[in-house]
């Protein structure tokens, strides 16, 4: 036998009981016998067999994805699981909640396998299930969830599942937009299907393999009465009557079998390396009963902002509070006379509007903050906030509780709820905040309640379907997506701009260069979706000229202000001409400080900005912030931009400030003009970055590496409807012990309540989305070294059609990932799936789906994650691709692998990377590269094509919501 596995490939090795195969592949499937013979003189002769099958196991892990990931008791569903090509085809089991699925007329399950492709099924299950009512009449209160699994198993050596949660509710009323085009039923995003019918790709819902990727596992199973075992040293061992036979595994691979009963594994493969290291790391930690308490603190504080009156037991609990007693418990005593100062002289009153340009309330945002943030434990930062609470103007006690939460190092974890939940009214068009408040007053007629809850869902939509102004408008989808303007409210929390110096750190971070690199990142992917629109590049303006673009954001303030709309045309010259006067000395002083390379200091010497440090000294003189060298001749353009351009009054009165969109974070980035005002900063970024000399060939090239090849999965976007919690949108009445029955949530402290019973209100909008996909780069190193992946994409046309230029398109590129590897002699596989990309995260937790885990969670009925999925600090993982075009739009990656170059100080020292961004710590980077590398230079052509960068051409496709859940089977 062994020189007949010769013959064909096959290694062996034997002995007087065992022979062992390598490189054993699917042909030698078949009878394999044994034979033992005595010795002489009888010679006896015993022969037995046995059928081995080799099998190939899928190379990666199991996907699952879901139509819908809320319903109601009357809804369907749709999943659809996929596994990798193996041999033979994997079977696909479904459970509910683990209940094993059958098919039946209201369980249909659909199956697909052809040789050479992944394995498919998908289950469709409709509200007259039988398996679905049971689980509904027995679900306990506040379990209100299904748990779906698909089980992958291929003979008896493979099986791995995959499952997701899906939300139920036992609504009845349910309003939904209609935007776009987009259906508007009730039926959710599927994000499972490929628009060519094509098997599913991308996007698994758990973690890939830690592994190689390209390694071939081929499993032996003999289907003889035989005992098996995986034995210490990597072997599968057949023992039996006669000679035993082995398969061994190539000791270069790693060890990724598990030991099974009768069957005998065979591992071959290459060696490859799999991408690992980001940002937003996927650990996990629980919270501890006192970190509820905190959490359940936090969550209870920033509930209906506008209505001191509801905390009755927080009002009893201030009452006993004494600030000015009580400093001996601030790390620095003074903070609270400062604050107090400014109490006794008079505080912004209640109700009024909160601006942080405006520099009487930043003043006063500042000595509040102070004291929140030098409170010497969590007892005085309770204490001292439950007192601000009633005593303080709302906008600015948000502000200065977000900022000092997200700083103080004993917070690291808490999760605030997301800013458009707390305030609603700068995300939400008037129409929403006034049926919410109109669903409110009127009660909630003929609603059924799910799991105790009134719950009703509102649409929302953008400016653009009311009243089309201008073309700007059909971009309003991305500039008015609330995870977008979230992102950018909490990048200023992170990095204020009256904050700077030693104490806070934030200098560390490269706070200056990473501001101008932001807003350079945030006019590229804004100009990636204007291409999608056929909008072209972004427009500019003149301070002496009409503004061309108008802006009507239609939303208002709490106190029944409006927001300020700018018309089209809109001739701000007339009326501020000394404000343009302002700007154009700012300009003027900062684009001298370029061209002569250096910055005036107050005493009269300069600091030289003609070295690549000196891009940090630039980036804080045009924010003006706390680390500014200085900000009295530079002065403060961004400000006085932005409220020549947003169209806000004059102020009269210091405290009846009426900001507009432009001057709040939460707005600024709704309004056409933030782009075209910060495509004008972003060009003094470049003239900067221009008088740099280009990189020379030796300091873009990678010694020794290639990047050979890649390979991209399809890229497809759709829209799909997303639901926030607006209930703070909406008074509530103060509840009445004597007539009315607290609720479930009532009881732990949510607020929101009608007659006692608990409500929600939600705000159903489309958002734009994208299907998950991977790339997989193939890359050769002449050693094993350390090296970063830099991945961007950028547009390959402009608007008329001509192909853009190496240089001219440098400015145009949106950096999507930039991670470690760890190559190796020889070939690597580098493969990553979009959901691992650095810095994105995905979408927030509702307030409503929060207090409620945090209340199971405190009564020990379940465990509450900490961990960086939805950080504060991470970019809309669903903006992460542009729109794209029906029939397809090509756009361009750039894909580099570079050397590493470790930082000064090493990623995530200071602080816990499991739960905090690491603000202010410098050891927020993988490495020491600058910002944009290695676009952050004019390119020279003759001497940029390098073996480590590979440009590749890809399509996005935008497709409806039927085309994407359309799967043929």
């Amino acid at each position: 036998m062994a020189s007949g596995l010769q013959r064909v490939g096959v290694g062996t090795q034997s002995d007087a009981t065992s022979v062992t195969l390598r490189g054993v592949t699917r042909d030698l499937t078949g009878q394999f016998q044994c034979e033992v013979s005595e010795d002489a003189p009888l010679f006896h002769t015993d022969i037995r067999q046995a059928r081995m099958q080799v099998v190939e196991l899928p190379k990666e892990d199991p996907m699952m994805q879901l139509d819908k990931t809320h319903i109601t008791t009357l809804d369907n569903f749709r999943a659809v699981c996929t596994v990798g090509t193996s041999f033979p085809a994997a079977n696909i089991t479904w459970y509910i909640n683990t209940k094993r699925i059958h098919r039946s007329p209201y369980q249909r399950i659909t199956y697909r396998s052809y040789e050479g492709t992944p394995t498919f099924s998908s289950l469709e299950m409709f509200p007259h299930s039988q398996v679905l009512q049971d689980i509904y009449q027995s679900m306990p209160p506040f379990h209100t969830s299904l748990t779906v699994m698909c089980e992958i198993s291929i003979l008896h050596i493979y099986t791995k599942s995959a499952q997701q949660r899906i939300l139920v509710s036992d609504l009845v009323t349910t309003i939904s937009p209609n935007l776009l085009g987009l259906d508007g039923s009730n039926n959710r995003r599927k994000n499972n299907g490929d628009p060519d019918n094509s098997p599913l790709t991308g996007g698994a819902t758990g973690p890939r393999l830690a592994g190689p990727t390209s390694l071939l596992t081929l499993a032996v199973v003999l289907l003889a009465a035989v005992e098996s075992s995986l034995t210490t040293d990597r072997q599968s061992v057949l023992g039996g009557s006669c000679t035993r036979l082995l398969a061994r595994e190539d000791p270069k691979t790693p060890n990724t079998m598990r030991s099974f009963v009768l069957a005998i594994t065979v591992v071959v493969g290459l060696l490859a390396c799999t991408a690992s290291g980001y940002y937003m790391t996927k650990e996990v930690k629980y919270a501890d009963k006192p970190f509820l308490a905190k959490q359940k603190a936090m969550l209870e504080i920033f509930q209906h902002v506008h209505q001191p009156e509801l905390h009755t037991h927080l009002w009893e609990e201030q009452k006993s509070f004494e600030l000015a007693t009580y400093k001996d418990h601030f790390t620095k005593p003074q903070v609270v006379d400062e604050f107090l100062r400014y109490y006794k002289y008079g505080l912004l009153p209640m109700e009024e509007i909160f601006s942080l340009y405006n520099e009487y309330h930043r003043e006063q945002a500042v000595a509040l903050f102070h004291l929140f943030y030098y409170a010497k434990d969590w007892d005085t930062f309770y204490k001292t906030m439950v007192w601000a609470r009633f005593h303080v103007n709302e906008g600015m006690f948000v502000y200065a509780v977000t900022v000092a939460v997200l700083h103080r190092t004993d917070m690291q974890g808490i999760v605030l709820p997301a800013p458009y939940e707390i305030y609603p009214y700068y995300f939400f068009n008037d129409v929403v905040i006034s049926k919410a408040q109109r669903y409110k007053m009127q009660g909630f007629y003929r609603m059924k309640k799910a799991d105790g809850v009134y719950s009703a869902y509102i649409p929302s939509n953008y400016t653009g379907y009311y009243v089309h102004s201008n073309p700007e408008q059909r971009v309003s989808y991305f500039m008015e997506d609330i995870g977008l303007n979230s992102y950018y409210y909490y990048f200023h929390a992170d990095y204020p701009t009256w904050m700077g110096g030693k104490e806070y750190g934030l200098y560390k971070d490269r706070r200056g260069e990473f501001y101008l690199y932001q807003h350079q990142q945030f006019l590229a992917r804004y100009y990636l979706e204007r291409l999608s629109n056929d909008l072209g590049t972004i427009p500019t303006f003149s301070w002496y000229e009409p503004i061309v673009t108008g802006y009507y954001p239609y939303l208002r303030y709490y106190n029944g202000v409006p927001f300020p709309a700018r018309e089209n045309y809109h001739n701000g010259y007339t009326e501020k001409h000394d404000v343009v006067e302002e700007i154009t000395d700012y300009e003027r002083r900062i684009m001298e400080a370029i061209d002569y390379g250096f910055i005036i200091l107050p005493d009269g010497t300069y600091v030289n900005i003609t070295t690549p440090t000196g891009v940090e000294y630039l980036g804080n003189l045009i924010q003006s912030n706390g680390d500014s060298v200085n900000k009295r001749f530079y002065g403060y353009l961004e400000k006085v931009g932005k409220f020549f351009l947003g169209g806000s009054f004059e102020m009269f009165n210091e405290f009846r400030a009426v900001p507009s969109v432009l001057e709040k974070y939460e707005t600024a980035m709704r309004d056409p003009v933030f782009y075209q005002f910060f495509k004008r900063v972003i060009g003094f970024y470049y003239r900067y970055l221009d008088t740099l000399p280009s990189y020379k060939y030796d300091e873009i090239n990678f010694p020794g590496v290639k990047l050979e090849t890649v390979e991209m999965d399809k890229l497809v976007t759709y829209f799909d409807t997303f639901d926030a919690d607006i209930t703070n949108a909406v008074d509530v009445e103060v509840f009445d012990e004597s007539t009315m029955k607290a609720g479930e949530m009532k009881k732990f402290g949510k607020m929101a309540h009608y007659q006692g019973e608990d409500f929600v209100l939600y705000a159903r909008m489309p958002r734009l989305n994208h299907l998950p996909f991977s790339f997989k780069l193939n890359v050769v190193s002449d050693k094993p070294q350390k090296a970063v992946v830099l991945v961007f994409l950028g547009p390959k046309y402009d608007q008329y059609g001509n192909a853009y230029s190496v240089n001219a398109n440098r400015e145009n590129f949106f950096q999507l990932d930039h991670f470690l590897v760890d190559l190796v002699a020889g070939e690597n596989a580098i493969t990553r799936n979009s959901q691992d990309f650095s810095w994105f995260v995905k979408d927030r937790t509702t307030y409503f789906e929060l207090y409620k885990q945090v209340m199971q969670a405190y009564n020990g009925d379940y465990k509450f994650p900490l961990d960086m999925s939805e950080a504060h600090c991470g970019f809309p993982a669903r903006l992460m691709l542009p729109k794209g075009k029906k029939g397809g739009m090509p756009f361009q990656f750039f894909f580099m692998v570079a050397p590493y170059h470790a930082p000064e100080v090493e990623r995530f020292t200071g602080y816990d990377n499991t739960v905090s961004c690491g603000v202010g710590s410098g050891a927020r980077y993988i490495d020491a590269l600058p910002f944009g590398y290695p676009f952050n230079r004019k390119i020279n052509e003759a001497t940029w094509f390098t073996p480590n960068m590979v440009y590749y051409d890809a399509m996005i496709y935008h497709k409806s919501e039927t085309e994407v859940n359309s799967v043929v089977v």
